[in-house]
């Protein structure tokens, strides 16, 4: 009998020197940097549904925290989650306030070139909101010539854009972008009939509809846009990390049953 405990314990330690006694000793925490020691601090806009949002508890849900549920719950650190408002977001990021930031931020060339992102986890695309009695607008060529409501600062107002820029190249008129700060303040205008559109993320999109029943999309996404996580330039073993929890999330269907929960 004793030799036989001897036997298991040897296994035991072996086991342990092998695979590591804890989640936490896999990592390398101050490498990571992070703003408080075993604390993954995140920032986000919230509410964004189904990103991020509060639930009828006043818990944190939606895609983007789940996500960061699980990086969290990889990296053996503990969560805690800041609320930003979108244009403070960025630079709560660049000056290192956060480890992280998710909040459906779409990767972009410019935004590359201050932040350090992710793999994308997630891909959306811009889309084309009227009012439902409005059958004059259908598909971005329909747009030439009418008021088109974006929110500053947000891919949308980018496609707007690009969409005034290619008309005016071919000779076309264009058509009138109106900027607003908030989602609301567009959401309103297209109400009173200020403006004629809006162009918005899916995500945001298919939300506005549901709870706006006077309003419609008129189809699918006209682009595509990868959502990824950001951290400040030079945070490198940390994404590091985050990439390879995102590779298993993949690789694993986690990801894929998040989205499907919410979408």
């Amino acid at each position: 009998m004793k030799k036989k405990v001897v036997f298991l314990f040897a296994l035991v330690v072996m086991s342990m020197l092998l695979f590591g006694c804890t989640t936490k000793e896999k990592f390398d925490y101050a490498s990571f940097g992070l703003v408080e020691d075993g604390v993954l601090t995140v920032g986000s806009d919230i509410p964004y549904e189904p990103m991020e949002f509060y639930d009828e508890n006043g818990e944190l849900a939606g895609i983007d925290m789940d996500v960061v549920k699980e990086i969290a719950t990889a990296l053996g650190l503990e969560l805690e989650v800041v609320d930003y408002d979108w244009d403070e977001l960025f630079e709560a990021v660049k000056s290192g306030e956060i480890d992280l930031a998710i909040a459906a931020i779409t990767i972009t060339p410019e935004r590359s070139e201050e932040m350090l992102f992710s793999i994308p986890y997630f891909n959306g695309g811009q889309v084309i909101i009227v009012r439902s009695d409005y059958d004059e607008v259908m598909l971005p060529e329909d747009l030439m010539g009418k008021n088109v409501g974006v929110q500053t600062e947000t891919t949308g107002e980018e496609e707007a854009l690009k969409l005034t820029d290619v008309a005016n190249v071919f000779g076309y008129a264009g058509f009138e972008v109106v900027e607003e700060t908030t989602e609301s303040q567009i959401v309103s205008d297209l109400k009173s009939e200020t403006i004629d559109a809006i162009i918005v993320d899916f995500v945001l999109g298919r939300e506005l509809v549901a709870n706006n029943p006077e309003l419609k999309l008129t189809g699918e996404p006209f682009t595509n846009e990868f959502y990824g996580i950001v951290t400040m330039k030079g945070n490198t073993a940390l994404m590091e990390e985050v990439d390879n929890i995102l590779r298993d999330m993949i690789r694993d269907k986690i990801l894929e049953a998040i989205q499907d929960r919410w979408i």
